[in-house]
């Protein structure tokens, strides 16, 4: 997805509440750098991955994450670049959700504040050349990528 903010804030949290409390969180930290989190069942924390950047520059970016449960692997991409990269133990997501822009269990994390644009999810893990297309393309890309399949396409008005 596209975004733009000076303030820290919950962009998305997707959890499995009555099939075992796995969940996944995106925010952008106090330090303006954004940082994907997953728990394990029960809540206990499986990863998080922060981006090495601070986005609290005024500008757009593109933001995006992956889980590959058959090795392990966490990634983030900012801008079109692999942001970071982590081994994690796999959780299982998706019972409810996802929840745009604040935290759905009402936990202590902040309410988005800034602007969305472009939100997409899949089933299936990226390639890296399909999130640089997607960089490369700039918001408002109406043409879903070759051979995926997303099961969220959202757009939004600047």
């Amino acid at each position: 997805f596209w975004y733009k903010t000076n303030v820290a804030g919950m962009f998305f949290s997707h959890s499995q509440a009555g099939c075992g409390n796995a969940y996944i969180e995106a925010d952008v930290h106090t330090n303006g750098r954004p940082r994907l989190k997953g728990y394990n069942a029960g809540g206990g924390m499986a990863y998080t991955v922060y981006s090495t950047t601070s986005t609290f520059d005024g500008e757009w970016h593109h933001y995006g994450g992956t889980q590959r449960a058959a090795t392990t692997t966490v990634s983030t991409w900012l801008d079109g670049v692999v942001a970071s990269s982590t081994g994690i133990a796999p959780t299982n997501i998706g019972c409810q959700g996802p929840f745009f822009g604040v935290d759905e269990r009402g936990g202590a994390t902040s309410q988005y504040v800034g602007d969305l644009a472009e939100i997409m999810m899949w089933r299936q893990e990226l390639t890296a050349a399909q999130f640089i297309s997607l960089y490369n393309t700039g918001m408002w890309y109406s043409e879903m990528l070759a051979g995926t399949s997303p099961i969220l396409y959202y757009t939004f008005d600047e």
